[in-house]
């Protein structure tokens, strides 16, 4: 029976990719943004700022950007390391999609992607915004050409089948559109001794999982992959 040894998390911001020096940066970014308030109410950046938490002000200084960042800095790599150590025979990762694959005309809850391999792709030339957004932003992406990460995919389809038996409305894809890349987080993934990437017995199950309630997560976990089904058939 399989075992959940080690599970991880990091917070979803360019600010991890981003030096303290740019911080201030993200100013001109999020002044043009939509919010909402405490209370959910709609809000301009604006508004926002009447009233500040007085607790954040302190923060607000190039020192403590600088020593925030660099404790976020060595908690990545705490991450990394602990990845390594752990000699993992599945990764499974678990992410908000953010409309990077999916859009309100396709836009479903919970999917599970099961391909053999998966692709990550160098950041588009295209790219528009300053240049210490497009740095920041090409961590996320492969650095020159495009990389196929293997997947576990008889465990994928196990997952999709435990789940469906447990009522659970779960989408699965085998391919990504052409124009679209999905980042195995090229920052934590696991590596080799000498930095290559695992081989495909260290291969990952990379799943969109987009916001669920915690019961929806802790049936994931209860899906244990004793005895994988192989590849059942599936049908709309």
């Amino acid at each position: 029976m399989a075992r959940i040894v080690l599970g991880i998390a990091t917070s979803h911001t360019p600010m991890l990719n981003t030096p303290a020096k740019d911080w201030p940066s993200f100013i001109d970014r999020d002044g043009v943004r939509e919010f909402l308030d405490k209370e959910g109410d709609p809000a301009t950046y604006e508004e926002l700022l009447t009233r500040p938490d007085p607790r954040a002000l302190p923060e607000l200084t190039p020192e403590r950007f600088l020593a925030r960042h660099d404790e976020a800095q060595a908690a990545i790599e705490r991450l990394k390391q602990s990845v390594r150590r752990a000699e993992l025979d599945a990764l499974i990762i678990v992410g908000d999609d953010q409309k990077e694959l999916f859009h309100e005309d396709h836009l479903p809850s919970i999917l599970v992607y099961y391909g053999d391999t998966i692709r990550n792709v160098p950041l588009s030339p295209n790219f528009k915004g300053p240049e210490w957004s497009r740095l920041a932003t090409a961590r996320y992406y492969e650095e020159k050409e495009p990389r196929d990460y293997p997947v576990e995919a008889p465990l994928a389809l196990h997952l999709i089948g435990e789940l469906i038996d447990r009522e659970f409305d779960i989408a699965s894809s085998n391919g990504l559109a052409a124009r679209a890349r999905r980042r195995p987080r090229p920052r934590l993934r696991a590596q080799t001794a000498d930095g290559r990437p695992r081989p495909a017995g260290r291969a990952g199950v990379p799943q969109h999982l987009l916001p669920a309630e915690p019961a929806d997560a802790a049936a994931l976990l209860e899906a244990r992959p004793g005895d994988p089904r192989g590849r059942r058939e599936l049908s709309g």
